[in-house]
């Protein structure tokens, strides 16, 4: 059964490796468009998923990272941090 492509957008910090590795698959396996902030990210984009770098105890990333995804895809409705 194929999935029906979401219009809804997430964000998971984290999400190169690991539980949120996980999470963005299941995600995007869900249709929903992923956005992945991580510190050992490269910005590429691979299956489906878009990675960003980010260091998310730097405010200065956030900001650039809010100001991409926003401009770029929208306001995310979904946040995993």
């Amino acid at each position: 059964m194929t999935k029906k492509p979401s219009s809804k957008i997430a964000l998971v910090t984290g999400g190169s490796s690991g539980i949120g590795e996980a999470i963005a698959h299941k995600l995007q396996a869900e249709g929903v468009k992923v956005i992945v902030a991580d510190i050992a990210a490269a910005d590429t984009e691979e299956q489906g998923i878009i990675f960003r770098k980010c260091d998310i105890s730097n405010p200065e990333d956030i900001d650039e990272l809010y100001d991409w995804i926003s401009s770029h895809h929208g306001h995310p409705e979904i946040l995993i941090l």
